[in-house]
C-alpha cells in the first residue's frame, strides 16, 4: 500500500467504507488492516 500524497490517502475497507488513513498512523495498526484473520484487534480509525 503506497501512495505519492504527503499526509496519508484513501482506503477502502472491505465493507465497503471509504476512511482516509494518515502516515502519522501507528504502523502495527496500519500492517493490521493489511491482513485477514490473524486475531488484530482494529481500534478506531
Amino acid at each position: 500500500m503506497f501512495s505519492h500524497h504527503p499526509s496519508g490517502c484513501h482506503f477502502a475497507m472491505a465493507d465497503g467504507s471509504v476512511h482516509y488513513l494518515s502516515v502519522d498512523m501507528d504502523l502495527a495498526a496500519y500492517l493490521a488492516l493489511a491482513t485477514c484473520n490473524r486475531g488484530e484487534v482494529e481500534g478506531r480509525l
